[in-house]
């Protein structure tokens, strides 16, 4: 896989950083390189790219939902623990105030992301979020 800095790499080996970074001509072809490796003397047989594209699709993050995409990841993270996987990807999280409106929660929830993904950061004494602690959870979050 060619990354956006112009350094080639296997695909397995790739970090979850480098994944999300790959170069998008190669993104587009992976989809068919998959089914050509999967199904090397398939090219008259239109009724295994039809089972094989349904099968990609139930596992796209359309039809997942990020949480549930992320879960899967974790599980095939958890189920493989002979392999060594380069980072595990943590959920997302949102930063507010800790003063934040209970709204956020809401939203979150509308959203798909869940009431848990909203985090509180430590506010002055004019409710303003302390960049100090901000960078502090971004940094963790890293």
């Amino acid at each position: 896989m060619k990354l956006c800095t112009g350094e080639s790499k296997k695909l397995l080996s790739l970090s979850a950083w480098e994944l999300l970074n790959i170069n998008n001509d190669d993104t587009m072809e992976l989809y068919d390189r998959g089914f050509q490796t999967l199904y090397p003397n398939s090219a008259d047989k239109p009724e295994l790219y039809k089972i094989y594209q349904d099968g990609v699709a139930a596992l796209s993050i359309g039809k997942l939902g990020i949480l549930d995409m992320y879960d899967w990841l974790h599980e095939i993270h958890e189920a493989h623990p002979e392999k060594e996987w380069k980072t595990r990807i943590p959920r997302p999280k949102v930063f507010a105030s800790a003063t934040f409106h209970y709204s956020i929660k809401k939203s979150l929830s509308i959203l798909g992301l869940g009431e848990k993904a909203a985090e509180g950061v430590t506010v002055d004494l004019d409710s303003r979020i302390s960049i100090v602690a901000l960078t502090k959870k971004l940094n963790y979050c890293l």
